[in-house]
C-alpha cells in the first residue's frame, strides 16, 4: 500500500539546511541507511524516572523549552524542538539524563506539542534526532503515539486531521524514513512492528491524503490478513487498493466496499466491487444505497446457488454498460423497476430501481435469510437488467413471469413447445407490455397446450389487440380456460373458440348490458353494417360477471361457465346460423336452439326436458326486452307460427303436438323429470342451417 502525504507546518517553516547541495544531501541519506540497517532500539525497560526527576523535567519543559519569537519565526531564534534535542544530549540545565529520562522527556514534550498545537517544535526535534538511531526511535515511537491520539480525537475535524499528519510525518523523520515524501510500504511496515494494530490504523490514517479514518485502514489490513491463503483474491484486493476509481471514493464509499470484501471474501466479488468503484450512479449515491449497492455486487458475485453464466451476464451489463444506472425506492415493486431516461424527446439511458426495504443498509453482516437477499440481488435485478435491455419495453416482471412459466412447462413438452411458438410469434410479441402480461398470466393459470396455442391466436385479433387492459384480461382468462376445460362439451367449445379467434367477421368486446327487470343479460349478438350490407358481427359480453385482473377465473363454476361457455357458444351459434330477431317461429327455434347448444357447451351433456321446458316458457312468456317479439308471435293463436311454437312446445313436455293448445302448453302436466334429456332443437324453415355443434 502507498499512502501519500504531506507535513503542513503550524505558520512558515523553520529555517532548514538548503537541500540539493551534494554534502548536505548525502549526509542526510547517510543517516537515512544508518538508521534503516537495523530495527529500532526498544523503550528502555530499567527503573522508572523518579518524582522527583519528573517534576524537574516538568517544570523545565514549562518554563525553560518553549518557543523564541513566535515560535521559531525567525532563523536565529530556537525553538521548542531545538530546546529539547539540546536537552536529549546533555545541553540543558536538567544536565546528562539517563535513557529512560530521555523516553520521559520525549514523551512528555510530545504531548505538550500536541495539547498546544505546536507542530513546529515538533518537526524540528525529528529533524534534530534523525540521525541518531536511539534517539530517532524514541522519537518516533511518540510522534506516533499523539499522531494516533489526535487522529482519533477528531477525525472529521480539518485542523485535527493537519496536525496527526505533522505527527505521523515526524515519527516517520525521526527514524529516518522518507521525509517529505512517499511513506513507502516498508516504512508502513515499521510502523506495524511498533504499535498496536488501532494505532498503526491511525497514524495510517494520519498519512492519507483522501481522508481515510482508522476504521477503514484497520479493514483493509484486517482483510488483506484474512485474504492471504487465497491467491486470486489476494490479486483482487491489491488490484482494488491501487484503483483510482476506488481511491477517489469517499471514505464512506470506501468503507462500504471494504466491508462487503469482509463479508464475501472471494475474487469475483472483490474484481466486481471494483468495477462497481467506477460506477457514476455509484459515486454519487447516498452511503446508505452505496451500502446496499455494494452488498448487492459482492452477494451476487458469489453465490453458489444462482447460475454463474445468468448472474456474470447481468452484473457485466450493471458494471458495463453506461447507459445501465441502478437507484433504490422504498415504493420500488418486489420484482424490481426499469424506465428510459430521457432529455427533451430522446432517450439517454435506462434506470433500474430496486426496493431499499428489501436489502439493509449498513456495513455490517448480512442478517436474516439468504433467500431474501437472493430474491433482490439476483431476481429482482437480473429481471430489470433483462427490462433494460428489451427491445418490446417489457417490465422485470413480466420477463419473470415469462420464465417462471418456463420452468412450470419443462415436464409437459406439448405445452412446452405451444409456450416457445407464442413467444416467438411477432403478434404476441408487438402486444403492449401489459397486454403481454395479461397473456402470460393466463399461461401461468392454465398451464395446458390448447390453452397456450389459442392465446396465441387470440393476439392476433384486431378486437383484443384495440381493447382496453382490464378487457384484454377478461379476453385472456375466458380463452385460457374454456380452452382446457374438460367439464363442458369440448366439441363445441372447440368449434366456438375456432370462429371467435379465426373468423375474421367477428368481433369480442365487453360492456355492462342493461336487462328488462327480473331478468339477467349475459351477452348479445349483433349484425355490423355499412349503409345496407352486413360487414361482420360482435359479440358483446356483460363485464360483470368477470371481473378483470390477471388472476384465473374464480367463483361458482357454474356461473363462470355462463360467461366463458355458455354465452360465447350460444352467441356465436347466433353468428353461424344467421338468427335475425322478429315476430316468429323460426325467432323462437333459433333463440331455443343458441340456448341449447350454450348449455350444453357448459354442461358437457344435452340439458334436461325440465330445462328444456323453462326455457320455452320463458322465451313465450316475454312481454320486454329483446324476446318481447317472441311473446307476441306465441299469443297471436290465429298465426301458422303460433301453432308450431306450441306444437314444438308440446314434444317437449311429452304431449300430442296434434291436440296442444296454448293453454296446455303452459300447464304442464305430469310434472318434468330433470334427468330425462330435452327436445333437440329442429330445423324451422328449408334454409335454416340447425347448426347444433359450431362447426
Amino acid at each position: 500500500m502507498t499512502v501519500t502525504f504531506r507535513a503542513i507546518p503550524d505558520g512558515p517553516p523553520p529555517q532548514r539546511q538548503p537541500a540539493g547541495t551534494p554534502p548536505d544531501r548525502s549526509a542526510f541519506d547517510a543517516a537515512v541507511t544508518q538508521a534503516k540497517q537495523g530495527p529500532p532500539l526498544s523503550p528502555p525497560t530499567g527503573p522508572s524516572v523518579s518524582p522527583d526527576r519528573q517534576k524537574q523535567i516538568d517544570n523545565w519543559l514549562a518554563h525553560d523549552a518553549g518557543n523564541d519569537f513566535g515560535s521559531g519565526y525567525l532563523p536565529w531564534a530556537a525553538n521548542g524542538g531545538d530546546k529539547v534535542a539540546d536537552a536529549l544530549h546533555g545541553r540543558s540545565s536538567l544536565g546528562q539524563l539517563s535513557r529512560e529520562e530521555q523516553q520521559y522527556l520525549i514523551d512528555r514534550s510530545a504531548a505538550k506539542w500536541a495539547k498546544e498545537n505546536d507542530t513546529s517544535s515538533a518537526s524540528t526535534l525529528a529533524r534534530d534526532v534523525a540521525g541518531d538511531r536511539n534517539l530517532g526511535a524514541m522519537v518516533e515511537l511518540a510522534d506516533a503515539r499523539q499522531a494516533a491520539n489526535v487522529e482519533d480525537s477528531g477525525p472529521r475535524d480539518p485542523f485535527k486531521r493537519i496536525e496527526a499528519s505533522a505527527f505521523a510525518h515526524d515519527a516517520l523523520e525521526a527514524a529516518g524514513r522518507s521525509p517529505l515524501a512517499t511513506a513507502s510500504p516498508d516504512d508502513l511496515q515499521h510502523l506495524k512492528q511498533i504499535l498496536s494494530p488501532d494505532q498503526y490504523a491511525s497514524v495510517v490514517a494520519a498519512l492519507s491524503t483522501d481522508g481515510a479514518t482508522p476504521a477503514e485502514i484497520k479493514l483493509q489490513e484486517q482483510n488483506r490478513a484474512a485474504l492471504a491463503h487465497d491467491p486470486a483474491a489476494s490479486a483482487a484486493y491489491d488490484k482494488l487498493l491501487n484503483d483510482q476509481q476506488y481511491k477517489s471514493l469517499s471514505p464512506d464509499a470506501r468503507m462500504a466496499v471494504l466491508s462487503e470484501i469482509r463479508n464475501y471474501p472471494d475474487a469475483r466479488s472483490i474484481a466486481n466491487l471494483q468495477r462497481l468503484a467506477g460506477r457514476e450512479w455509484f459515486r454519487g449515491d447516498s452511503p446508505a444505497n452505496q451500502q446496499r449497492d455494494a452488498r448487492l455486487i459482492a452477494f451476487a458475485s458469489q453465490d453458489s446457488k444462482a447460475d454463474p453464466r445468468i448472474n456474470n451476464d447481468t452484473l457485466n451489463h450493471l458494471l458495463g454498460d453506461d447507459g445501465i444506472s441502478l437507484q433504490w425506492a422504498g415504493n420500488a415493486p418486489s420484482d424490481g423497476a426499469e424506465h428510459d431516461n430521457h432529455f427533451l424527446f430522446w432517450k439517454t439511458g435506462e434506470t433500474i430501481t430496486l426496493n431499499s426495504n428489501a436489502v439493509q443498509a449498513g456495513n455490517g453482516p448480512p442478517s436474516g435469510n439468504d433467500d431474501a437477499l437472493r430474491q433482490v440481488s439476483e431476481t429482482a435485478l437480473r429481471f430489470s437488467v433483462a427490462a433494460a435491455l428489451s427491445k418490446n419495453g417489457a417490465t422485470p416482471a413480466e420477463l419473470r413471469l415469462q420464465e417462471e412459466n418456463r420452468t412450470a412447462l419443462a415436464g409437459n413438452p406439448a405445452a412446452a413447445s405451444a409456450y416457445d411458438r407464442l413467444l416467438n410469434d411477432g403478434k404476441y410479441r408487438s402486444l403492449s407490455p401489459d397486454a403481454r402480461f395479461a397473456i402470460l398470466s393466463q399461461v401461468k393459470n392454465y398451464p395446458d397446450a390448447r390453452s397456450i396455442g389459442n392465446l396465441e391466436r387470440l393476439a392476433g385479433r384486431d378486437w383484443f389487440r384495440g381493447d382496453s387492459l382490464a378487457n384484454q384480461q377478461r379476453d385472456a382468462k375466458m380463452i385460457a380456460f374454456t380452452s382446457q376445460d374438460s367439464t363442458g362439451d369440448t366439441t363445441i367449445n372447440n368449434n366456438t373458440l375456432k370462429h371467435v379467434l379465426d373468423d375474421g367477421n367477428l368481433d369480442i368486446k365487453w360492456a355492462v348490458i342493461s336487462s328488462p327487470p327480473g331478468t339477467v343479460t349475459y351477452g348479445e349478438q349483433s349484425d355490423d353494417h355499412f349503409l345496407f350490407w352486413k360487414t361482420g358481427s360482435t359479440i358483446t359480453l356483460n363485464q360483470n360477471f368477470i371481473s378483470a385482473g390477471n388472476g384465473p377465473l374464480t367463483g361458482d363454476l357454474t356461473a363462470v361457465k355462463l360467461i366463458s361457455e355458455d354465452t360465447l357458444s350460444h352467441e356465436v351459434n347466433h353468428d353461424l346460423n344467421h338468427d335475425e330477431n322478429n315476430a316468429s317461429y323460426r325467432y323462437f327455434m333459433a333463440e331455443y336452439r343458441a340456448w341449447y347448444v350454450g348449455r350444453e357447451a357448459a354442461l358437457g351433456h344435452p340439458p334436461s326436458q325440465q330445462d328444456c321446458y323453462a326455457r320455452a316458457q320463458f322465451l313465450v312468456t316475454s312481454t320486454q326486452g329483446a324476446y318481447a317479439t317472441i311473446g307476441d308471435a306465441f299469443h297471436n293463436t290465429n298465426s301458422n307460427d303460433s301453432k308450431e311454437i306450441v306444437r314444438f312446445m308440446a314434444k317437449i313436455l311429452g304431449q300430442d303436438p296434434a291436440r296442444a293448445t296454448p293453454q296446455s302448453v303452459l300447464a304442464p302436466n305430469p310434472p318434468l323429470d330433470p334427468n330425462h334429456p330435452g327436445q333437440i332443437p329442429e330445423k324451422s324453415g328449408a334454409d335454416d342451417p340447425v347448426n347444433l355443434d359450431n362447426h
